[in-house]
């Protein structure tokens, strides 16, 4: 059965990077799927399968800032039709389709910016400043580091407390030191060079106990010790390729996995003002590595109900439980341009996001070929199922 988000639900959700765990009613029509990237074409009879140059060859990938895709009716980001622009998307199989989960790095609960924050259960009669002082007390060299963390206050660099309500009903802070170029500790005017963290948490009598620290090497290639593992989100977690002896040789992911599309659409329009629409479903996606060499290979998306995107291998690369990779088409030169680019990204490990961006741009009427259309569709992939 197709799995489709009927117009008037996606234009309630203009929240394109929102992906919440969404039920899709797989009995209505017109949904979007597929990723944000480059210059291609839409238009009258344009397809995927215009002739042209194709060239592909794994690359980093970089977040899309906008680009190109074809009005169109039902099933293709391009062609010609006279829908309002959402792009039919099929998926393999009905049911919820989430993009979002919790962070491998998730704090242990929420934030907290007000000393005065009461605990419970286990910290029951304990405010946080009093949590934060038995930190100093176990570690009197953090006692410069003053300010508690407050994302909705502006304020200038340099050292912070970060506060979680644990739910237990205690605590789990984090001591951030920032370090000026020059050498001045907790106060950062020109922004701070060096960040060191030092993790605690209160233990089942609210005592508190350290849990961790991490401090970055200075150069942004050399590797990072093994016992230096961030906590909580502060700072993100880095690819475990980043660690000192990491084994970054791609392994056997090869098969079919079905992952979410969490995203957006905007619709080729030659006045640039195309529609924004989100973007809900699942993509079947087949992983296909060489035998002699699992570090290259392809992927193809199937069943997405897009021409430009379903049945074409994409040349990748693979690192560890991850690849990445870019394909190309281009007809220039041409008196009707067609140009298209799909990149993708996947980390099974979900130490990096994962995407898949397509971007086409091109003339829509070759009757009026100063009219040029551009559009995009640009999706966050879900979690897949481990392998």
């Amino acid at each position: 059965m197709t799995l489709r988000a009927p117009v008037s639900f996606q234009l309630a959700l203009l929240v394109a990077t929102a992906c919440a765990p969404q039920l899709i009613d797989s009995e209505s029509t017109s949904s979007s799927s597929a990723g944000r990237s480059p210059n291609t074409p839409s238009g009258g009879a344009g397809s995927a399968g215009t002739p042209g140059v194709v060239s592909g060859a794994p690359s980093s990938h970089r977040d899309g800032d906008g680009g190109a895709i074809a009005a169109g009716g039902t099933g293709s980001i391009s062609g010609a039709g006279n829908g309002s622009g959402g792009v039919a998307g099929s998926s393999p199989d009905d049911g919820i389709v989430t993009c979002d989960e919790t962070p491998l790095d998730a704090p242990p609960g929420p934030p907290l910016v007000n000393g005065a924050t009461l605990g419970s259960g286990v910290c029951a009669g304990k405010t946080l400043d009093q949590v934060i002082q038995a930190v100093v007390a176990l570690r009197p060299d953090l006692a410069s580091i003053t300010r508690i963390y407050d994302v909705n206050k502006s304020t200038y660099p340099g050292s912070f407390i970060y506060a979680f309500q644990k739910t237990d009903g205690g605590f789990a802070i984090v001591f951030m030191r920032g370090t000026d170029p020059d050498g001045v500790v907790d106060v950062c005017v020109d922004g701070c060079s060096k960040k060191e963290y030092w993790y605690f948490e209160t233990d089942a009598s609210c005592g508190v106990v350290a849990v961790g620290h991490y401090l970055r090497p200075p150069f942004a290639n050399d590797c990072i010790p093994v016992d230096q593992r961030p906590l909580w989100g502060r700072p993100a977690t880095p690819p475990p390729a980043a660690y000192c002896g990491a084994n970054v040789a791609a392994e056997d992911v090869s098969g079919t996995y079905d992952v979410a599309a969490c995203g957006n659409h905007t619709p080729c329009d030659v006045t640039g003002k195309g529609e924004l629409i989100p973007v809900l479903q699942k993509l079947r996606m087949i992983i296909a590595q060489d035998p002699g060499n699992l570090a290259i290979g392809t992927v193809t998306f199937v069943d997405s109900g897009l021409p430009e995107l379903d049945n074409t291998p994409i040349p990748v690369g693979f690192t560890r439980r991850g690849f990445t990779g870019k394909l190309s088409f281009s007809n220039l030169p041409a008196v009707c341009p067609w140009q298209r680019d799909v990149t993708v990204n996947y980390d099974f490990e979900r130490a990096t996001p994962s995407s898949l961006d397509v971007r086409i741009g091109g003339t829509p009427d070759c009757a009026q070929p100063d009219q040029y259309c551009k559009g995009f569709l640009g999706v966050k992939l879900g979690p897949s199922p481990a392998k």
